[in-house]
């Protein structure tokens, strides 16, 4: 087995390094025979992009000490955008869909763990994302609720010191997430992904008046002023879409490639690993404690 897999990723290495003599210094323009679907498995029947998920192999090469960039599987989220685009409009969208109610479809902040604390998701995004844990101060005789802290706002590269004024930004706004599939979920699931705190971008610290600029806008409307932050941006904004299989409209397709190019945005950004991607999504159906 080792020496087929030997062979294996000697072949693919043979490839790759083919594909870079080819290509010396472009911009960034996402192929997919950038990204290498490693493992035995991988190199005979490609996985598909709109569901690829690690197969047992893979993870074993993974866990094995195979995991080096190359031997590393990795989920691809480009081609994940360009397989997964609906034709419509979000208009089109909208009014072929129930009403949006954000309260009674997505529900508000929970408390997971009552048991432990009183802390609700806002409370506990704020801790997480404090600059420096000794600056926290709670509100004076509300022991469940903070009143300051230092949060670097990353849309607008602004520091804040009053938690009035941050709010806790769903990355992907719920009304865009309701558009893109979350109408197909139950309540509980949309209720998890409201609370979801499962990596460090579903829900972020920002300011509270640049939050409101936002609003429910895709990159097509809505990218942040902080010029050094848009690449990340654009990446999260393409994590969180396959983390939790959620639609493009070709609109927005077309807008995050056009930024990738035109900012040069390392081609790393637009890939995930595909054991993150696996545990992310499967992360994103354990409904938590505070939602069922």
């Amino acid at each position: 087995m080792h020496a087929l897999l030997s062979v294996a990723l000697l072949a693919v290495l043979s490839l790759t390094t083919s594909l870079a003599h080819a290509r010396k210094t472009e911009s960034y323009q996402p192929r997919a025979e950038d990204i290498l679907f490693l493992g035995v498995q991988g190199l005979v029947d490609e996985l598909r992009l709109d569901e690829q998920t690690v197969l047992p192999a893979q993870a074993e090469m993974h866990h094995q000490g195979y995991g080096s960039v190359l031997a590393a599987p990795v989920f691809d989220l480009v081609q994940y955008m360009r397989n997964n685009i609906d034709p419509r409009t979000p208009d089109e969208i909208l009014a072929s869909l129930p009403r949006y109610n954000r309260l009674a479809m997505f529900g508000g902040w929970v408390n997971d763990n009552p048991d432990q604390n009183c802390y609700n998701t806002r409370v506990e995004a704020l801790i997480r994302d404090v600059e420096d844990t000794n600056s926290l101060t709670f509100v004076k005789g509300n022991p469940c609720n903070i009143a300051k802290g230092v949060w670097d706002d990353p849309y607008t590269g602004t520091t804040f010191k009053l938690a009035s004024a941050v709010q806790i930004d769903h990355f992907i706004p719920l009304k865009h997430a309701y558009q893109s599939g979350a109408h197909a979920w139950s309540k509980e699931r949309r209720c998890h992904y409201t609370n979801y705190m499962g990596n460090n971008f579903h829900l972020l610290t920002v300011s509270g008046h640049e939050n409101m600029s936002k609003g429910g806008n895709s990159p097509t409307e809505y990218l942040p002023p902080n010029e050094t932050y848009v690449c990340q941006y654009l990446s999260q904004w393409m994590k969180v879409k396959a983390i939790w299989n959620l639609t493009y409209t070709a609109d927005e397709k077309q807008k995050i490639e056009t930024e990738l190019s035109l900012r040069e945005c390392p081609r790393e950004l637009g890939t995930m690993s595909a054991v993150d991607i696996h545990d992310q999504r499967a992360a994103s159906i354990e409904i938590s404690d505070g939602c069922r």
